[in-house]
Formats: C-alpha cells, structure tokens, sequence
C-alpha cells in the first residue's frame, strides 16, 4: 500500500504509539503457547537408555527396519535420534540393516520389477549411496600450434 505524498514517514528515534502496529507481538526468540504449557523434556539418561533397548529390539524383529517407523511407533521426533551420542550405535546398526535388506532385494530384481528397483535405487540414494562415476585421466596432454599462414 503507497503512502500518501502528506504524510510525513515515522520519526525512528521515537518510541511507536500503542496504536501502530508492530510485526511480532512476542519478543524475539520467544515461542507462542500452542495450547498447553511446555512438558520438562523426557530425555533423561533413563528414557535414552530405554529408547535404546526399544531400537535394538525392533531392529531384531522387524525384517526391514525404518527410523521414521519406529518414531513413529514411539512418538517421538526423527531428529532426537540423533541428538543423543547413546543411541548412535543403535541407529548404526538399524540403518546397516536396511541397507542390507536393500542390496539382498537389489540382487534378486528381475526384469519384470522394474518399479520395485527403481523404489530400491531411491532408498539406497538416501542411505548415501550415488550415481556418481569418476574417471581419471593421467597422462601429458600436448598441443602443438602450427603457423601455416603464407
């Protein structure tokens, strides 16, 4: 919205008036209740310790085993798991065990299963895994320039 050429601009060295309004009503850095006052965070060494036992045994059972499943299941956020330098083993090995799963089940595509490969290339891609093909040159590249202007 323009400003109309009358009217002055707001002189910055004074305070704004009650009526003016401001672009955030909070303090900066200072979150908005969502409804309930904030819970005491949960992560104590004793939940980490639980939370590990818990990825353990669903990595055991379960044939192929997801992060975003087992939050899931636990309620929990992706990103606490790796906040805590406890459960890092335990992730490890849930996401070694997913790759495994992946390059067994690449193995055994057949022609006909293209989707299922291309949803297998995909997963492998998240786990760290790239197209990427390098080549090295060696050698000494020699160009010759020939004068051959008369």
């Amino acid at each position: 919205m323009a400003r109309k050429p009358d009217t002055q601009p707001r002189d910055a060295t004074k305070p704004r008036k009650p009526t003016e309004k401001t672009h955030s009503k909070k303090p900066a850095g200072e979150k908005r209740p969502v409804g309930h006052p904030p819970t005491p965070d949960k992560w104590t060494p004793e939940f980490v310790a639980e939370m590990v036992e818990r990825l353990e045994v669903y990595t055991a059972k379960t044939a192929y085993p997801s992060l975003a499943e087992f939050c899931y299941q636990n309620r929990i956020h992706r990103k606490r798991l790796y906040e805590h330098p406890d459960l890092d083993a335990a992730r490890d090995r849930l996401l070694a065990k997913k790759e495994a799963y992946l390059e067994k089940a690449g193995l055994k595509l057949t022609k006909d299963q293209g989707s299922r490969g291309t949803f297998i290339i995909f997963a492998l891609k998240q786990l760290g895994w790239t197209d990427k093909h390098e080549l090295e040159h060696s050698g000494e590249i020699g160009v010759k320039i020939v004068d051959d202007i008369h």
